[in-house]
């Protein structure tokens, strides 16, 4: 893994072109569906359960599920996203075959902090941004992680606000109103408990939309370019609508 690390900063060195971002949540997921002979047809998932001591048929997968190592996603009511095991796990999934799962424990915690942390020799992150998988399972950890990361000395506090808030506008190109606190901006705020590292209150142009664990209902909104609008507000989203590309990256605050 270490020689990994050192090509991966090598090459983001000598490219400072390339825009990235790093994962900092320890949990990994794919779809669960088996081929004709009975065996998860996702190469990369036969490799993880043998991690936990299973094999790769519809047989162990179900047993890794009872085990409550392996999570299925399931939405609930109210079409927000969970995550099941046990005999309820089985049950959602002999009903809904192709369903997305995780494991947790996958991402090793030594190339989450050594992705999030490195450094260029200018001394600005080899790395720009920190990313979570906000798709089809929960594992939204920037918060916790990434401040989990800080108190290890890999960030500032402002560095920390830099990498979450400030660079991943530039990146999308949406800087003039998200990213910074400064008039004129869109009042985006989170604020968070240090002892739990969990978000308190999240308001989003001025308007709350959580309060202590309670969050409210809100029309989505989804950032893309003019060619995908009319299929985002077909859908009865808000499209916000960006130039598309990456543009030239400043890093420095």
């Amino acid at each position: 893994m270490l020689s990994e690390f050192r090509r991966a900063s090598a090459l983001l060195e000598v490219h400072p072109e390339i825009v990235s971002e790093s994962y900092v949540s320890d949990r990994s997921g794919w779809m669960v569906s088996f081929d004709g002979n009975g065996l998860v047809a996702s190469h990369v998932m036969r490799r993880t359960p043998a991690r936990f001591g299973y094999g790769c048929d519809r047989r162990e997968v179900s047993r890794a599920i009872r085990d409550h190592v392996l999570q299925l996603v399931k939405p609930d009511s109210r079409g927000s996203i969970g995550l099941v095991s046990g005999d309820e796990g089985v049950e959602w999934l002999e009903s809904h075959p192709g369903c997305g799962c995780a494991f947790d424990r996958v991402t090793p915690f030594s190339s989450r902090v050594f992705l999030a942390a490195a450094r260029r020799s200018d001394s600005t992150f080899l790395v720009d941004a920190i990313s979570t998988d906000g798709g089809g399972i929960a594992c939204n950890v920037i918060l916790e992680q990434g401040l989990c990361i800080q108190e290890l000395a890999g960030m500032t506090l402002a560095e920390f606000a830099l990498k979450t808030s400030l660079l991943p506008a530039r990146m999308l190109g949406l800087e003039g109103r998200k990213g910074h606190f400064t008039p004129g901006a869109d009042a985006d705020v989170t604020v968070y408990d240090p002892v739990s590292q969990k978000a308190v209150l999240t308001l989003v142009e001025g308007r709350k939309v959580l309060f202590r664990g309670t969050v409210a209902r809100q029309p989505g909104r989804v950032i893309c370019t003019e060619s995908g609008r009319s299929r985002v507000e077909a859908a009865g989203l808000e499209a916000v609508v960006v130039r598309g590309g990456i543009p030239t990256l400043r890093r420095r605050p």
